[in-house]
């Protein structure tokens, strides 16, 4: 016999199935609804800086002297390099005398090059100037860039040498900083991932592994991808740097977000290679050069491609080369190098020059040199601002409207002035 008491019992798992897909509905609405919703609401409450979009290049290796060579020519009938098959193009500009300037370095010097794609435009020239981008005289790779992502010296950061192994402190990197500012760890660990982006392509025998225990694993560093070694006229960290480029725009379209905010690395190896190999003033070394300086346009036409033109763009070199090697006779380092800005205008007014006591740091015997004077006068070339690779972590926190001054260990100083 059924009775009421055993018709509740046979009915209740059945009411308990009839209600469960709607239970489980609303479970997964509601967390659709929160994951859309929470990268607008935290879009409200960016930094108050000038930039939202950034990305720093690195050209290893790659000499003063010879960049300025290839920047501004007379003769747009001499090959870029002996018996090259590249030709100087026309910059728009004259010089002093009113003669045409034409440059082997279309992207750095704001012209079109010969080989464009139909259609793509001209570009202002890069601010482009002298320096010393090295702090303790070492002219290594992996030291040189320690120092431009978290804006230490290497006595502090700890990484003196190509081989020195170690991380990075944690929280010290430009990764740690922008990312915590924009979508700080939420109380479950995890960051939303679509507040502010970051991306770097990287050589990580002499990059990337320094920067990875804690700018991975605290997602600060979104994407580290493959090495910056692109040969001839491969895209080298590119092809990485347009997946990133492409997967952000969609996700901006897929959320609705107003724009996309994000900072990028690239690193290319391939002029330090060349200049090991082939030594400063091979043509071999020049070729390099030109086609790394393609590459930096393919990049500015593919911001404007996503619709990001306004994107910052600083480059700047590690070291620079004496022949094959990274010294100067007698033990001192070459401190030949450069730093560039697009879309951002930097002040050196603040940098002082460098002196003969600068110069008597990159002597193998610094303390006798500053007894009793350096062995060859201090070269014409060498008297530029001082400035250091510490200055690009500062600056581009300043650029962003992060704060920094005396709450972080960064040493540098900031070249952005609002």
């Amino acid at each position: 016999m059924i009775t009421a008491k055993n018709a509740s019992r046979r009915l209740a798992p059945l009411l308990a199935l009839s209600i469960l897909p709607a239970l489980l509905w609303l479970v997964i609405a509601n967390a659709s609804a929160q994951s859309v919703a929470a990268p607008k609401a935290a879009q409200t409450v960016p930094p108050s800086g000038d930039y939202q979009r950034a990305v720093f290049v690195s050209w290893d290796g790659v000499r003063r002297d010879v960049l300025y060579d290839l920047l501004e020519v007379s003769d747009p009938l001499v090959p870029c390099w002996d018996n090259g098959d590249v030709f100087p193009v026309a910059t728009g500009r004259v010089d002093a005398g009113g003669a045409p300037i034409f440059t082997c370095l279309p992207a750095l010097a704001g012209a079109k090059p010969t080989d464009a794609p139909a259609g793509s435009p001209a570009y202002a020239p890069y601010q482009l100037f002298a320096a010393h981008t090295t702090n303790d005289g070492n002219t290594m790779t992996k030291p040189q860039h320690a120092s431009m992502l978290t804006g230490q010296n290497t006595e502090t950061h700890g990484l003196v040498g190509n081989r020195t192994k170690g991380q990075l402190a944690e929280g010290t990197t430009i990764f740690e900083y922008l990312m915590n500012t924009y979508d700080p760890v939420q109380p479950d660990g995890r960051r939303d991932g679509t507040i502010f982006r970051t991306h770097m392509s990287s050589d990580r025998k002499y990059v990337g592994r320094a920067l990875y225990r804690w700018a991975k694993k605290s997602k600060a560093l979104q994407r580290a991808t493959g090495h910056g070694n692109g040969k001839g006229t491969l895209p080298g960290p590119l092809r990485h740097a347009d997946k990133s480029f492409a997967r952000w725009k969609a996700e901006e379209v897929e959320l609705g977000l107003t724009e996309t905010d994000f900072f990028m690395f690239l690193h290319f190896k391939t002029p330090d290679w060349s200049g090991h190999r082939n030594g400063a003033d091979s043509r071999a070394y020049r070729r390099v050069i030109t086609e790394t300086d393609r590459k930096l346009y393919t990049l500015m036409d593919t911001l404007r491609t996503f619709g990001w033109g306004d994107a910052a763009i600083l480059v700047t070199t590690d070291h620079g080369f004496n022949k094959v090697h990274h010294t100067r006779d007698a033990g001192r380092n070459v401190f030949n190098t450069w730093m560039g800005a697009y879309n951002v205008t930097l002040d050196l007014a603040q940098i002082p020059m460098r002196t003969t006591a600068d110069y008597c740091e990159s002597f193998s015997d610094p303390q006798d040199c500053l007894s009793n004077g350096p062995e060859e006068p201090m070269p014409p070339e060498d008297v530029v601002p001082n400035v250091f690779l510490t200055v690009v972590t500062p600056t581009l926190l300043d650029m962003f409207g992060i704060e920094w001054r005396g709450i972080t260990p960064i040493e540098g100083e900031s070249l952005y002035v609002p």
